[in-house]
């Protein structure tokens, strides 16, 4: 943001280059009677000073500018920031052009902004030219303090977010052994006392033990949530066809025990980080078996070239639901049903979302109660 102007009336002033004094005096003098700040410039170097300083407009004579001047100003505004497009005015002569003036314009062309007047010339027609100049002047400068704004929220956002992923990573990363401890004692004292404890006692000890594993996975779900900021993204010609293959291996013997039938199409090369693509699809496929209706799942996953992205589809013929949840979701530790309904901590969805946005991609979902779902999301090609 350092090179940014600061606000202030400074920045709307007109510049006014004219080789004659009697030129620059005049277009001073009418400027200043319509209520215009002027400042007269010696040549193109002290030009060149005013607007590096800041300013609303500039109004220049063709004998000011030669062609090696107009080059000089040329770099001199290529290296203004993107927001700002100096207007520039020029006053031209009247009658034919000579091959030094054709030059000229085809240099000046290269200026953002630039207005031809050709003298002689009315005074309401230079101020109303003026005056319009410096309302785009105006216009620009508001864009330039929306995007100082924005960056000024991005970067705050970016500290929250940076502080969030840190507290996840240590907040879970430093809880895991004391709840290992906790589970731990649990264990010993379940086994220690075996059927020397009534029956509401060992109940509250299974409760215990039930409720640390829920936490200990919560903690793991967590932590892979936060190391999907904190990792470095290393960018890989990625073969997704060979990613579903280490999936279904890892989910080899939970398909198996819900008899579900896995199919894809030919899935393509992508641009990604294998082990988050992998996650992603673990995900995906183990939400498709946990959410099963009465049948054996069916589970397909497609994938369709769009441009410069892959489309990817997984489909399932689940209990599905209702499109008013789509949105919640893909939000942190939000459920659709009890954890006694079908465990879980409500961390996979999220984490699909992170991921595939970081990659530069969206997900969503379509849906209907009892109808299953389809979980679309896209990954940029491989060059």
């Amino acid at each position: 943001m350092s090179n940014i102007p600061s606000r202030g009336e400074r920045d709307l002033r007109v510049l006014v280059l004219a080789p004659r004094g009697r030129d620059a005096q005049v277009l001073g003098e009418v400027l200043q009677r319509a209520g215009v700040r002027t400042e007269s410039c010696t040549n193109v170097e002290d030009l060149e000073q005013q607007v590096r300083a800041g300013a609303g407009a500039a109004v220049l004579t063709t004998e000011a500018l030669s062609v090696a001047r107009i080059q000089i100003l040329v770099q001199v505004l290529d290296r203004q920031p993107p927001w700002s497009a100096l207007p520039f005015l020029l006053l031209t002569n009247s009658g034919a052009s000579t091959r030094t003036s054709l030059r000229q314009l085809a240099l000046l062309e290269q200026l953002k902004t630039i207005i031809l007047l050709e003298r002689p010339l009315r005074t309401a027609t230079l101020v109303n030219a003026v005056q319009g100049a410096l309302r785009l002047r105006r216009r620009q400068y508001e864009i330039r303090d929306h995007l100082a704004e924005r960056q000024h929220r991005e970067m705050q956002l970016q500290r929250v977010n940076d502080d969030l992923q840190q507290f996840a990573y240590v907040a879970s990363h430093d809880l895991r052994e004391p709840l290992r401890t906790m589970m731990s004692y649990l264990q010993l004292l379940a086994r220690h006392y075996h059927g020397q404890l009534d029956e509401t006692a060992a109940e509250y000890i299974g409760y215990a033990v039930d409720g640390a594993r829920r936490m200990q996975t919560l903690i793991a779900d967590l932590l892979t949530y936060a190391q999907v900021e904190t990792q470095g993204i290393e960018w890989t010609e990625t073969d997704s066809e060979a990613v579903l293959e280490g999936v279904l291996r890892d989910l080899q013997l939970a398909v198996a025990e819900s008899g579900a039938v896995v199919t894809h199409d030919p899935l393509p090369i992508v641009s990604a980080v294998p082990g988050q693509l992998k996650q992603v699809f673990e995900n995906l496929f183990s939400n498709a078996l946990k959410f099963r209706g009465p049948e054996p799942p069916r589970i397909h996953l497609s994938a369709q070239r769009q441009g410069m992205d892959w489309l990817f589809s997984v489909r399932d013929h689940g209990i599905g639901l209702d499109l008013k949840q789509r949105a919640r979701i893909f939000q942190m530790f939000q459920r659709l049903h009890t954890s006694k309904e079908y465990p879980g901590t409500g961390i996979g969805l999220a984490l699909c979302k992170k991921i595939v946005e970081r990659h530069g991609g969206r997900i969503w979902v379509e849906s209907a109660p009892g109808q299953g779902a389809t979980f679309f999301f896209t990954l940029p090609a491989a060059p």
